[in-house]
């Protein structure tokens, strides 16, 4: 057995930490009878929907408010769940509340209890998941309320539900709740309320009664707290414009937003700027002015390049739930239509920076010598660049997702083929659930898997024998592409694959390769207090691939610490990781790798205590998180929570897995993926592996040799 001394890598093997939705007890998702692991795979779906009930949120409240170290009032944890939803701490005011609601229901005061759903359904409602926003804003109204605060609770809970309504198209509805809302609401909401509900008549068509609702909300504007004054004045205007669009009449749009452009300044000048030009955008598009339209969205993009990421509440406040990415995707859309392929490849691409920065909003604190794996605000590699960086026989695929269509570039060293793929989101997230649906049910993977082939690759002209690079897009992210099927064979048959977040990640991961060692950092089945919960497999895997290094350092059991990993990763050249992991959706900064607890404090390693790390010497991370592979088909966003601050923290490439793993496979696969790392190229090495996998007929299905992906530098 070799020795492995070859590339600098870190690896986490994590285990799902799922939740079965029926019989409310835990999964070892790394299991061994085909049962178990189809309802693991399965489980970590119901774990997504149960991670937000109101039973674990009650139970998080109580931890969370026992290891509080300063005891607040439940309605202080109420103040402090509203401030710092405002701030876009989703998550963390999410904790607040639930402190508040732990107090409410152990006080039986259903005062309490109703403000603590109130401030629940608020930061939903901001991180967008209007299920659980919805559920809890009609709670808050089923408590009894003071009347002295009354106003208080009602007035947030009908603004929310009018939110959700028109989020969902409905917006007779959502004047219902709105109206209700102003019916009874003061202070700031006073205001939003109303422009919400002039939103809301703009997008029903009642332009009267959205004019009407417009100069409500403008006798209103002295009433706003200053520091959210200009960006009201400037969202009014916006209203405007939309109205004069929902009007018919797109040159007066044109000239409303064009206004709106001269007229930005202050701190937030190259926000509201972007805004402007965007809705200019979109009048000079309804004129049929598809080259104006197309300059103007420049200018945002632009714009946007200098704009300071934060959460802006008063955006969702006035009922405009736009979201900035729709700039780069009609930049994509209206230079492909144009022929010009670059422009639309440089936008995708800087729009995928534009959602890191969205992401981590500042929120983080870098270590020294350490850096964001893409700057947003710098310049994004060019295609020329890009084909520097290719070998002969190397192409790069990449995807832009739209509405009615997706677009996809193939980048070789010496040229750029571009393709349309007339397939709708829709139609194309009802194939990857088809695929999806297939591998965790163990059905036959073939048809879902041809026919996302066709749509995907066929387009694209590759050649076998091809490595292919793929950069995803939206619920992209969820596909593995080397178990899609030409009709004969497996795409992993015939090439190999690595994937990147985006072409400029990929050149500033292939420009940091770490030295060449071997020391292995392992940890694995932390104990979590709760015998149901140990993973036996996990810790046979890390006894096995210990035999392949000569030097190294293990923990098992209540020595699987995360502070272990702290100190003794930076002056480690692999670390193993097989514990349970959960994804946040409302958050990805808070998704969790679970070590054992030390004392009092938790033992959950949070996504966004891995960028003060320096893994600089480290060559490649393989994160198994897998509950991000099987949650709801989204923006594939939340798939990058660890990902993204591995890579941020200095490691140039990942292995990740899309689905709750199997033990007995995953160590053949392991094992195999370390042998043939030692010859140095972690792309050959994965194939490799993949393929003795399923030669093997145990294991012949995907499920058990494709879930993994490298993300990232494979040399």
């Amino acid at each position: 057995m070799n020795k492995i001394s070859g590339l600098v890598f870190m690896l986490l093997a994590v285990s799902c930490f799922a939740q079965d939705a029926e019989k409310g007890s835990p999964f070892v998702p790394r299991a061994v009878d085909g049962l178990a692991r189809s309802q693991a795979s399965i489980g970590a779906e119901a774990r997504v929907r149960e991670m937000e009930t109101l039973l674990k949120l009650t139970t998080e409240g109580k931890a969370l408010y026992e290891t509080d170290e300063q005891k607040r009032t439940g309605y202080q944890y109420c103040r402090m769940a509203v401030g710092l939803a405002h701030r876009g701490e989703f998550r963390l005011a999410i904790r607040e509340a639930s402190k508040a609601l732990f107090l409410g229901q152990s006080q039986r005061n259903e005062d309490l209890v109703a403000h603590a759903k109130r401030d629940l359904a608020i930061s939903y409602s901001y991180a967008g998941n209007i299920e659980r926003a919805q559920q809890y804003a009609q709670e808050a109204l089923n408590h009894y309320v003071d009347m002295r605060n009354r106003q208080a609770v009602h007035s947030w809970a009908y603004k929310v539900l009018g939110d959700v309504a028109i989020r969902r198209g409905e917006f007779q509805k959502a004047i219902d709740m709105y109206e209700k809302s102003i019916s009874m609401n003061d202070g700031n909401l006073r205001f939003f309320a109303r422009a919400s509900l002039a939103s809301a008549y703009v997008a029903a068509g009642d332009p009267v009664k959205a004019a009407d609702a417009l100069k409500q909300a403008e006798s209103y504007l002295d009433v706003l707290d200053a520091r959210w004054r200009p960006g009201a004045e400037t969202a009014l205007q916006r209203i405007k414009g939309n109205l004069a669009l929902k009007q018919g009449k797109p040159q007066e749009a044109q000239q409303l937003f064009a206004k709106a452009v001269t007229q930005t300044g202050g701190q937030e000048q190259d926000y509201q700027k972007f805004w402007a030009l965007e809705g200019r955008g979109r009048a000079q598009v309804a004129q049929g002015d598809k080259a104006g339209a197309l300059q103007s969205y420049l200018e945002a993009l632009a714009a946007s390049e200098h704009v300071r990421a934060r959460f802006r509440n008063e955006e969702i406040n006035t009922g405009l739930f736009g979201e900035m990415q729709q700039a780069f995707n009609e930049t994509v859309r209206l230079s492909m239509e144009a022929g010009n392929i670059e422009a639309a490849w440089e936008a995708s691409e800087r729009g995928r920076a534009r959602v890191l920065l969205d992401l981590v909003r500042n929120r983080v604190k870098l270590a020294s010598g350490t850096e964001v794996f893409t700057d947003p605000l710098g310049k994004p590699v060019n295609l020329a660049e890009l084909q520097t960086l290719l070998k002969s026989g190397e192409v790069l695929i990449e995807y832009h997702v739209l509405q009615a269509r997706t677009h996809a570039w193939a980048v070789r060293n010496s040229s750029v083929n571009a393709a349309t793929i007339e397939v709708s989101r829709d139609q194309l997230a009802n194939l990857v659930e088809s695929l999806r649906d297939a591998v965790r049910q163990q059905k036959p993977a073939a048809g879902p898997g041809g026919k996302l082939y066709d749509t995907l690759l066929q387009p694209l002209g590759l050649k076998d024998g091809e490595a292919l690079i793929v950069v995803p897009h939206d619920m992209l992210h969820y596909v593995p592409f080397q178990a899609l099927h030409d009709g004969n064979v497996y795409l992993i048959e015939k090439s190999a694959l690595s994937y990147s977040p985006s072409a400029s990640a990929l050149a500033a991961l292939l420009a940091s390769h770490a030295a060449k060692t071997g020391r292995l950092l392992a940890f694995g089945n932390p104990d979590l207090g709760d015998p149901q919960y140990a993973l036996p497999g996990a810790q046979r895997e890390v006894e096995s691939i210990k035999a392949l290094f000569t030097e190294s350092e293990t923990y098992f059991q209540r020595e699987a610490t995360k502070q272990r990993l702290f100190t003794s990763a930076p002056k480690s050249n692999l670390v193993h990781i097989a514990a349970h992991a959960e994804v946040d959706v409302v958050d990805p900064l808070y998704s969790r790798i679970l070590f054992a607890p030390e004392g009092k404090a938790p033992g959950a390693l949070e996504a966004h205590e891995v960028y003060g790390m320096n893994l600089k010497g480290l060559g490649l991370v393989a994160l198994s998180a897998c509950e991000s592979g099987l949650g709801r088909v989204s923006r594939g966003d939340e798939i990058w929570g660890f990902t993204r601050s591995f890579l941020s923290a200095g490691s140039p490439a990942l292995i990740v897995s899309l689905w709750p793993v199997a033990d007995e496979s995953t160590e053949l696969l392991m094992t195999s993926f370390y042998q043939n790392l030692s010859k140095g190229d972690a792309r050959a090495a994965l194939r490799a592996a993949q393929l003795n996998v399923m030669k093997d007929p145990r294991f012949s299905h995907p499920f058990y040799w494709a879930p993994f992906d490298l993300i990232g530098d494979w040399r």
